[in-house]
């Protein structure tokens, strides 16, 4: 006959069963665990697989050069490598964004040069009106040798209320007050020039009247004279018998060069902002192959060049704070973004295929309102005599 189990029994045998469960439960969690971890690590391992893979395929994307062909005594073929007819740009914009890759892997080519020390200088400043906005400059000058000082570039008409002929005044004295009070330049020695290009545009009218009204004299320039300051600010003396200039402005390009009668001449064509003008990729690289192609041959060794789109260029090169000279690729090198780039992109390869130049300097300081005040300065050093 069976023996009926105690109470305490039936406790222990409970207690027993529940640990038992609460073992086999602790089990399936831990073998869950680990099957989840083991998931986790497998889609890990082929997510970064698939990252190594689609980066690979990035880096061995090939850049397709443009070619482009001159004719004997620098005269360019207008059939060579001209860009096909759609307008606003779209017709360079493949080429742009297969080459982003090749230019992350340029190597650097250096300007060894170096600007001549400035003696006897003093401080002075000039605000410029372009077709884009201000820019404001403030240098050390003796009127030959200068340095940059301070810089301020392109603040925008629309920006600040000039467009429609607001707070002129004001905004006039605030960039005064900027070359006075900051950068310690004597009023006596700030100077107004309008860009040849700004002088087309209806903006600049009340502006200069404004200046003159509060008694300031206002340069204007002719593009011709703009290539002419341009030059003298942009290329050094040693480098003027192999050399021409390039300012790839909005409203026009001017391009110089030194005679050999060491007169300056210069040139003009289209701006980086032909498209506003209705003006079609194909015709604009024509007209600036034209205008290139009459650069002498002798003069076409280095092209020092300034402007906008230039500057936006030397923003994918590896350069160092306060770099002054940065020597530029290929044009088909950059990658171009924003119809100013391209148009501007789609100039410097005309350029670059009309003169077939060596080296293509770019200067982060020179412009062509210094090389107006230089002249100013040297004036004024000359009357005082």
């Amino acid at each position: 006959m069976k023996r009926e189990k105690s109470a305490i029994e039936m406790e222990r045998e409970l207690r027993e069963l529940k640990k038992d469960r609460e073992k086999r439960e602790n089990r399936k969690a831990i073998i869950f665990g680990i099957i989840s971890l083991l998931l986790i690590a497998g889609l890990s391992i082929f997510g970064y697989q698939k990252y190594l893979d689609w980066n690979k395929s990035t880096d061995g994307t090939t850049n397709v050069n443009a070619t482009a062909t001159t004719q004997n005594g620098n005269q360019a073929n207008n059939n060579s490598s001209a860009p096909s007819s759609n307008s606003n740009n779209n017709s360079s914009s493949n080429s742009n964004n297969n080459s982003s890759s090749t230019a992350a892997k340029k190597q650097e080519k250096v300007f060894n040069y170096s600007p001549p020390t400035v003696t006897n200088g003093k401080k002075a400043g000039i605000i410029e009106v372009g077709a884009s906005g201000f820019n404001a400059f403030a240098i050390n000058t003796n009127g030959k040798n200068w340095e940059m000082k301070k810089k301020r570039f392109d603040k925008s008409f629309v920006a600040d209320g000039l467009a429609q002929g607001k707070r002129i005044g004001q905004v006039l004295g605030d960039y005064i007050s900027l070359l006075t009070e900051q950068d310690g330049v004597s009023g006596r020695n700030v100077h107004f020039v309008v860009s040849s290009g700004a002088q087309k545009e209806p903006e600049t009218q009340p502006i200069i009247n404004e200046l003159k009204n509060q008694g300031y004299v206002v340069n204007t320039v002719t593009p011709a004279q703009e290539g002419t300051y341009a030059f003298q600010s942009l290329v050094p003396e040693s480098f003027r018998k192999n050399s021409f200039a390039v300012d790839i402005g909005s409203g026009n390009t001017k391009i110089s060069w030194m005679d050999d009668k060491g007169k300056i001449q210069a040139i003009e064509t289209v701006g980086a902002k032909y498209y506003q003008k209705d003006v079609s990729d194909k015709d604009a690289y024509k007209r600036v192959l034209n205008t290139a192609a009459k650069v002498p041959s002798s003069r076409t060794k280095n092209c020092f060049i300034i402007g906008g789109v230039p500057y936006t260029l030397t923003k994918q090169h590896e350069t160092k704070k306060g770099q002054r000279y940065v020597s530029l690729w290929d044009a088909n090198d950059y990658k171009l973004e924003g119809a100013k780039s391209k148009s501007g992109g789609n100039i410097y390869k005309a350029i670059q295929a009309a003169t077939d130049c060596e080296q293509v300097i770019f200067d982060a300081d020179a412009n062509f309102s210094i090389g107006l005040l230089n002249e100013i300065v040297s004036k004024q050093k000359g009357n005082r005599r």
